[in-house]
């Protein structure tokens, strides 16, 4: 199943959902896109500020490793670390969630310890 990047811009100042400025869904993009307006109350096409754009760039691909493969240094020379980091190791940064698909259905079938809505991204960590 495909994974869905969520990064906030920044639009308008500051994080929107702190202290997460990247959220991946493990949901093809459109679905993704539902789930992140019902978990969050937010929408992630909104403009919150008309000179910045779009609060969150949104991108979908196959796996998680390849969706964050820039955020984890691959393929860039500006990276921090010396190699890129593992999707483990970038995934316990404090502004990383990941929230896999057995996540998203145990809160749509209302079984999820952790609820749904907010409390999914809340939890998830």
């Amino acid at each position: 199943m495909p994974w869905t990047h969520f990064m906030d811009m920044h639009s308008g100042g500051g994080a929107k959902l702190p202290p997460w400025e990247h959220i991946y869904l493990e949901a093809p993009q459109a679905e993704a896109e539902e789930i992140f307006r019902l978990a969050t109350g937010r929408d992630p096409e909104n403009v919150t500020c008309d000179c910045c754009g779009e609060d969150y760039s949104v991108s979908e691909a196959e796996t998680l490793e390849e969706v964050s493969s820039f955020w984890r240094g691959e393929n860039r020379t500006w990276a921090t670390t010396s190699r890129p980091l593992t999707v483990e190791e970038y995934g316990r940064r404090e502004d990383i969630i990941y929230v896999t698909a057995a996540e998203i259905d145990a809160a749509r079938r209302g079984t999820h310890p952790l609820g749904s809505g907010p409390a999914l991204l809340e939890e998830a960590r």
